[in-house]
């Protein structure tokens, strides 16, 4: 499948991690306050996103929790080279009473 291409008119599409949504929502309406245009977010669990982007759907960005279904897209070459980032991380803690 070919990558998809988004014109340039339109608004930054970011596919995101369901679990990002708090984060991403807050530098969203910050973005948007400050140049005055936010981005469309589009929230799911990684492999859904994943394989709506195979599918052909549009997306800018794709902000993956599981680093395999990066690679799952690069490998079928539907991300452009050299852009992947490690860009956040986080650790499972166990507390016990």
């Amino acid at each position: 499948a070919a990558m998809p291409t988004a014109r340039a008119e339109d608004k930054v599409v970011v596919f995101a991690a369901a679990s990002l949504k708090d984060a991403l929502d807050a530098v969203n309406k910050a973005c948007e306050a400050d140049v005055g245009e936010a981005a469309t977010v589009s929230y799911a669990a990684s492999s859904a996103l994943a394989k709506q982007i195979e599918g052909g759907a549009p997306a800018d960005v794709f902000i993956s929790a599981d680093l395999d279904w990066m690679k799952y897209l690069s490998d079928k070459k539907l991300t452009k080279p050299d852009t992947e980032v490690k860009l956040l991380g986080n650790q499972i803690v166990l507390v016990a009473p």
